[in-house]
């Protein structure tokens, strides 16, 4: 069965192939910044990202841990990649819509589909989701979040596969 892929998946694998990123351990934090020319700054505040100009800044919280910080990194990366503008300065409703476009781009960011397609399939769902958690470097919470997504898309998949065989469409002759 052929993996179909969202366009934010799409754009994320682009991404990582554009950064020579191809393998879960290869996941690092502040090497990816580095290749975006984004500063990150450690400080024991609120997680923010910041465009200014054409400078990009991430500011993590320094009191939670790598697992947190690396989840926060791809949140405020989507900010920075797919959001413009000041918050300060827009209705709440689109503030939320904002952030939770951030928050679906850090699961995909943090957990990318064509890499999770590479990780062995365990037969409890809790054996899968700390694999995840291990190989991703991400909590469990956001792992089983990534696991039950993308077990949702690969279920979908199937049922539209199943249902194409499925359909016996009559061949109609357009010319009469």
């Amino acid at each position: 069965m052929k993996t179909i892929y969202t366009p934010l998946e799409d754009f994320i694998k682009t991404l990582y192939n554009q950064l020579s990123i191809t393998q879960p351990q290869q996941l690092k934090m502040l090497d990816i910044a580095s290749k975006l020319n984004i500063s990150i700054h450690f400080h024991d505040g609120m997680s923010a990202a910041i465009s200014h100009k054409k400078e990009q800044f991430i500011f993590l919280n320094n009191k939670i841990t790598q697992e947190e910080q690396w989840e926060i990194f791809g949140h405020e990366l989507g900010h920075i990649l797919m959001h413009a503008g000041n918050q300060l300065y827009l209705p709440k409703s689109y503030i939320q819509f904002q952030e939770y476009k951030a928050q679906n781009f850090a699961l995909h960011f943090c957990i990318p589909g064509f890499m999770l397609e590479a990780i062995p399939l365990r037969y409890r769902k809790e054996e899968m989701v700390q694999a995840i958690a291990a190989s991703f470097g991400v909590t469990e919470l956001t792992a089983k979040k990534r696991y039950e997504h993308w077990f949702r898309q690969r279920e979908n998949e199937y049922i539209q596969m199943k249902v194409k065989e499925s359909i016996h469409w009559p061949i109609v002759d357009i010319d009469q």
